[in-house]
This record gives C-alpha cells, structure tokens and sequence, in this order.
C-alpha cells in the first residue's frame, strides 16, 4: 500500500539524484543479483535516513590488486594469506591498501605448521648470500638435518620448509 496523500503536507521531498524515494516505510534490501536478503542497518540523519550494507569493498580492492599481480591468496577470518608476502605487502601499499598488510600472512601449501614453542632457532637470511637456521649448537643449511624438524627444503624471506621422511612441514616467518 501506498502512503496516505494527505502525508505529503507533512514530508520534504529531497530531489537530487543521490536519494531514492520509497513508497512505503517498510523496505526489503534484496541483492540485484541473486535477489536474497542482504543485511543492513539504518542510520538516522537529520534530514534523511541511511540504509548501510556491507558491500566488501576493501576485500574486492585486494583481492583485484593481488590477482593483477599474479599473487595467489586466501582470506580466512581477517588474515589474508598469499604466496608472496613480501611482493604482497609492496603491491597493497602502491594500491593505497597499507591498512591489510598487518593481516598478511604467508601461505603454508599444504604443509602441516610448526608453531613458534617448536622452533627454537634463529633465521639469517639474505637474497644475496647464506641463508641458515642457527642455535647455540650450530648452524644448519638446506639440505641439513635438524634435531626434531627433518631436513631443511628450502629457506625463504617468508618460510622454512622441512621434511621428515613422512610429511612436510613449515614454520612461517611473520610479516612485519
């Protein structure tokens, strides 16, 4: 049902081309394109109400500026993890986006993590020369054994892969 005509006396019509006029107070928010309810909540302003919807758009900011720049990627709650950290954190930053690189997070490919309470060593890295893992007992390269972990695969700025015979397994190095 319509509105009474007599309300008309009583409501200011704003005509610019922002606002949309309803027919009736009660409103369904529906998507255009699946036609399902969307949730959304509405905000009282002086002269008008807002109607909010979560609409994503900073996850899609990312997700399009990853893809551009071919770098793979997941979101699981709010950390976002890709296959190339330190690319990643460079190409949101270019973007505008430095607000998600805290949630960055590298990708584990399948590996089985190891947490920090079973690292207990120290990684030194650079693109340039040695990478190694190192502890008061020694230093261990790739290809070396290490006491409880497996054999180092690879060092990487974002990860060290091990393998134990049975399963890989990766210690992520954290983003900063």
């Amino acid at each position: 049902s319509r509105l009474p005509e007599q309300w008309g006396n009583f409501i200011q019509s704003l005509n610019e081309e922002n606002y949309l006029q309803a027919t009736q107070f009660n409103l369904e928010l529906v998507s255009a394109y699946s036609g399902k309810p969307l949730q959304g909540e509405i905000t009282s302003l002086p002269n008008r109400d807002q109607i909010r919807v979560e609409t994503f758009e900073l996850d899609n900011q990312v997700m399009a500026t990853l893809g551009k720049h071919a770098i793979s990627f997941y979101k699981q709650g709010a950390n976002w993890f890709v296959s190339d950290p330190a690319r990643a954190k460079q190409v949101l930053t270019d973007a505008g986006l430095s607000q998600t690189v805290s949630s960055l997070k590298s990708r584990a490919d399948g590996a089985d993590l190891i947490s920090d309470a079973e690292f207990p060593y120290s990684i030194f890295y650079t693109s340039h020369s040695g990478r190694y893992l190192y502890d008061e007992l020694g230093r261990y390269w790739e290809g070396s054994e290490v006491p409880e972990l497996g054999v180092i695969q690879e060092i990487r700025e974002d990860r060290v892969v091990f393998f134990d015979g049975k399963q890989t397994r990766a210690y992520l190095i954290q983003v900063k």
